[in-house]
Order: structure tokens, then C-alpha cells, then sequence
């Protein structure tokens, strides 16, 4: 499904729950979140965590593509 850049921004906050009632998630749990829907990524405190030690905006946006 696709849906356009305006939607994804509204619905962020919902699926990580920043700034909503939704419960916040750490980067190990949006990691373990999105894994459930095919992604295949590791979070690696020793090499910041985060794949490429990218910040959790990004690896968001990145995964709600």
C-alpha cells in the first residue's frame, strides 16, 4: 500500500508513540516493531545502536516507506 508523505507524517506519532497516547517506544522496540512486518534489522549498542547509528526519526521514515 502507498500512501503519500502527509499520511505517513500523521500517523508517526501513533505508531511510535511520540507525542500521542500511544506508548512510547525505545529504539530496540520500534527495531522489534517493524521486524514483525519484514524488516530485518538489529539494534547494536555497541555501534549506536540504530542500524548506521542513523536517529529514530530517520530509521522511522525509513521503515513507514
Amino acid at each position: 500500500m502507498k500512501v503519500s508523505d502527509l499520511t505517513l507524517n500523521a500517523l508517526k506519532p501513533f505508531i511510535t508513540g511520540d507525542d500521542s497516547p500511544s506508548p512510547y517506544m525505545s529504539g530496540p522496540e520500534l527495531v522489534k516493531f517493524f521486524n514483525l512486518f519484514g524488516g530485518d534489522d538489529e539494534y547494536l549498542h555497541q555501534e549506536g545502536g540504530l542500524p548506521g547509528g542513523i536517529s529514530k526519526l530517520i530509521f522511522k521514515k525509513l521503515n513507514l516507506k
